[in-house]
């Protein structure tokens, strides 16, 4: 039995389309028969616990969050980088090695760019900090006319007003996608091509350029967003305006110095995907797990109040980032199982947030539950995702929205429920909906 459940571990970080398309029933089995199990492909460790999930996602001095978003698959050109990256694969392949994991994480950790997610303190606090100074709470709140505005305009455009829609470019890709455009100030120009939602990229851990043929011209849009980025860094550093960039660019940090051109440039672009890709793959599972509950769908109409409680519970049951990696720095043994250092390990955050032992009937929406707010669905610890209070809202409002100009939302009969291939996000490729105003 053992040696199955490795097998389709490794199927999961191989994203075997059979695992991706419905994770859950492996999540259940390792949480009760291995919490902890290392898959045989690539050697990543796979923790399934709530607990398991939390503490180490809590414990800086032993875990690093070097490829926290990337794990086995994806790498950067630079030398440390991949110096580090080729220890770790010796180590989870269980060949002998004499580097040492810390220096090795410290010497990547410097010369990457990725100064969010792929960071560890001190540095990566002082890059926090610029963040959270744009996403706090009131400044979250002060932006939902807009979101409402927005949200309202793109269910006007539903085709028809009445009849069948593709949720997830008609609806879920452009609202957050419009928000993140609006806190960049992009151009009119640009709007298009920024907010286009493209499920060729969004997620897939497994892509790189050389994989696919640039027929719809996806690389080219890629590269000239890339491009705006690089210029309006520097533009907005000599000409601020009041967006998020401007603030990066002329916000001193703590040690009293200036984002540099190429991080400004790194975190902009991280939140272009990272507010548009998780938030849309969550509007797509929330609106499946509606258009399949209809009684769910009648107490939400009838007591709106409830919607912030079905947002909770949407993120629990189908979190947009099942998982996410860390490092071990040194040797640690956590519940029996001795991790080496240089492990390399993906707390699934998905698992977690099923698990009986922190979640009574965790298959099921329950408006009521009294750790609503308890689901890892954004991470936790030190990189909990900046932009959860913006995803709320947004959900939220979206929501709201969506039932009460809406008297019904079922599934369409051509839905084929195909997931983006990766072992990192869930997120449907499209969603057909059938919509009765």
């Amino acid at each position: 039995m053992k040696s199955e459940l490795h097998n389709r571990a490794a199927d999961w970080i191989n994203t075997n389309p059979e695992i991706v398309n419905d994770p859950y029933p492996l999540w259940e089995d390792l949480r009760s028969q291995c919490p902890i199990i290392q898959e045989p492909g690539h050697g990543v460790w796979l923790v399934s616990s709530y607990q398991d999930c939390r503490a180490i996602a809590r414990d800086q001095k032993n875990w690093s969050s070097f490829l926290a978003a990337k794990g086995p698959l994806r790498g950067e050109n630079i030398p440390s980088v991949n110096r580090a990256r080729q220890h770790i694969q010796s180590v989870c392949r269980g060949e002998p090695t004499t580097a040492i994991t810390k220096d090795l994480l410290e010497a990547a950790l410097k010369d990457q760019n990725d100064r969010l997610q792929h960071n560890d303190p001190p540095d990566y606090l002082q890059y926090r900090a610029l963040i959270n100074r744009w996403f706090t709470p009131k400044r979250v709140s002060d932006l939902e006319p807009r979101v409402r505005e927005i949200t309202q305009n793109l269910i006007e455009g539903f085709p028809n007003q009445t009849g069948d829609v593709e949720f997830l470019a008609a609806f879920a890709g452009p609202l957050p996608g419009t928000i993140i455009a609006d806190l960049l100030d992009v151009p009119a120009g640009l709007r298009n091509e920024f907010i286009e939602w493209d499920n060729i990229f969004a997620g897939n851990t497994l892509l790189h350029e050389g994989q696919i043929e640039d027929t719809g011209g996806h690389f080219q849009r890629r590269k000239r967003i890339s491009s705006w980025f690089t210029q309006v860094v520097q533009e907005r550093r000599n000409n601020p305006g009041i967006d998020l960039i401007s603030e990066l660019v002329t916000t001193r940090m703590d040690n009293g110095s200036y984002l540099d051109d190429k991080y400004a440039e790194v975190i902009a672009h991280t939140f272009h995907v990272g507010g548009q890709e998780t938030t849309s793959k969550f509007f797509t599972s929330s609106a499946l797990i509606l258009a399949t509950d209809l009684e769910l769908q009648n107490i939400l109409r009838s007591d709106p109040n409830l919607i912030p409680s079905f947002v909770e519970e949407a993120l629990r049951i189908q979190s947009p980032t099942q998982g996410l990696f860390r490092v071990a720095r040194n040797e640690i043994e956590i519940n029996g199982t001795i991790f080496p250092s240089g492990a390399l390990v993906q707390l699934l955050w998905g698992s977690a947030n099923r698990d009986e032992r922190t979640f009574s009937n965790p298959k099921g929406i329950d408006l009521k539950r009294p750790n609503l707010r308890s689901h890892l669905a954004f991470g936790h610890g030190i990189h909990l995702c900046p932009g959860n209070h913006l995803a709320r809202l947004e959900a939220r409002v979206a929501f709201e929205e969506l039932l009460s100009r809406t008297k019904l939302i079922t599934l369409s009969k051509n839905n084929s429920f195909s997931y983006m291939p990766s072992h990192i996000m869930r997120g449907l490729q499209e969603l057909n909906l059938n919509i009765e105003f």
